[in-house]
């Protein structure tokens, strides 16, 4: 392994969240249509997609719960502070091709 491109940074996020996953207060939900590279490690997300039903459900619930916290921060503070009832989310999006591919888009060529 080289360590390089993406699998580095995918390596590096969890290098740099291990503990806060490890206590609750942060979670990663992964979409990998592919089914390749982060599968042998499925038990570390909090939820793992990998097709376009699932993907599409994960990244909506991705959203309403960001909107969810901001309706209940606003007027009272800025910045978040992961709990574990209200935690730090990554969202690990393997292949945004594949999304635009799922609302009929296509390649071309």
């Amino acid at each position: 392994m080289t360590e390089t491109g993406k699998e580095s940074v995918i390596r590096s996020t969890f290098w740099t969240t291990l503990l806060f996953l490890a206590d609750g207060t942060a979670q990663v939900r992964a979409i990998e249509p592919k089914r390749m590279e982060p599968t042998h490690g499925k038990d570390l997300f909090a939820h793992y997609a990998d097709d376009g039903e699932s993907a599409v459900a994960s990244l909506e619930r991705a959203v309403a719960d960001r909107r969810q916290r901001a309706e209940h921060y606003v007027g009272e503070q800025r910045s978040h502070i992961p709990t574990t009832d209200d935690p730090f989310v990554v969202v690990l999006l393997d292949e945004v091709a594949f999304l635009r591919l799922g609302r009929g888009h296509h390649r071309h060529g």
